[in-house]
């Protein structure tokens, strides 16, 4: 039974590994039955085993249920929320506290875009609680924090949050932070500062911080998704204040920038900022051309060679 329960963790992780690669090449879209794979046998209960095989195991579980709801969250599966709860539950099970809070910031991101403002809140709050947090994981704690306030409205308390996180940048990178943490930076929290000012009804000022979050992200190796990500989100900031220069040069870049990045997610969000744009009733002509090239992104099948995994934003 202890070889048995060894080798189906490292069946699990081997699994992990293949299915971020997938994901990485083909986009969520097209790696949500993988997902859905990997996260059923993560859920088959472990055979009998000692002690600390058993805690290996239920880190290879919770390893696998992590990267299978990240990826279905990419497709827009139903599914995505519960197997994230499992990873945490999983963690916490094997005692692996990275883990535990690296589920716990997706499980609040999930939520905020699920519109479950309070869940969200009360995720982020949780892993706030707790002593002994590493910096860099702080850091992107209050980040969800401070966009599910502002979603709720609470720009005093989002403002806070997101001035505290961005304090914090500068001394919170330390050896007790965990390896998931490599991409929580000055872009990331530039580019939640965009999206909570703009929740709170600040687009120019929006815009500003996420124009400032591509030109640092899409400097990075690997940077090309998040990059993706903040400049679509640029897109419904310009539409929303009318700085339609500034809509139209993002709009013209959409295209290079989306060459080779395979994300469910990003043409998701990229259809919501053109809808918004669509709607703009003084957007002139060329803007709307320029969204009829971007808009080609966003009605793409996945699939083909990408870029590099970057970031989770």
């Amino acid at each position: 039974m202890t070889a048995s329960a060894r080798r189906r963790a490292e069946r699990l992780r081997a699994r992990s590994r293949l299915l971020v690669a997938h994901d990485t090449a083909r986009g969520g879209d097209a790696a949500a039955d993988a997902a859905l794979a990997l996260w059923r046998a993560a859920r088959r209960p472990h055979p009998p085993a000692p002690a600390r095989l058993k805690r290996d195991l239920a880190a290879a579980r919770a390893e696998a249920a992590e990267v299978a709801g990240w990826v279905l969250f990419d497709a827009g599966h139903p599914g995505a929320r519960r197997a994230t709860r499992e990873a945490h539950a999983l963690a916490a099970e094997a005692g692996d506290t990275a883990m535990d809070a690296f589920a716990l910031t997706n499980l609040a991101l999930q939520e905020l875009e699920a519109g479950r403002t309070g869940t969200a809140r009360a995720a982020a709050a949780e892993l706030l609680e707790r002593p002994g947090l590493s910096g860099r994981t702080a850091l992107l704690a209050r980040v969800r924090l401070a966009r599910a306030l502002a979603r709720g409205g609470a720009a005093g308390a989002a403002l806070a949050a997101l001035g505290r996180a961005r304090a914090a940048l500068e001394d919170s990178r330390t050896a007790r932070d965990p390896a998931w943490t490599w991409w929580v930076d000055e872009g990331e929290v530039l580019g939640h500062r965009g999206l909570a000012l703009l929740a709170l009804g600040r687009p120019g000022a929006a815009l500003e911080a996420l124009l400032d979050a591509v030109a640092l992200v899409e400097a990075q190796p690997n940077g090309a998704r998040g990059a993706l990500f903040h400049r679509v989100s640029a897109v419904g900031a310009a539409a929303a204040a009318g700085a339609w220069p500034e809509c139209a040069a993002v709009l013209a870049r959409i295209p290079a920038a989306a060459a080779g990045v395979e994300s469910a997610r990003n043409r998701r969000r990229l259809r919501v900022a053109l809808l918004r744009l669509e709607r703009a009733p003084r957007a002139p002509g060329h803007v709307r051309e320029l969204a009829r090239g971007a808009a080609r992104y966003a009605a793409a099948r996945p699939g083909g060679p990408a870029q590099a995994e970057s970031p989770r934003s």
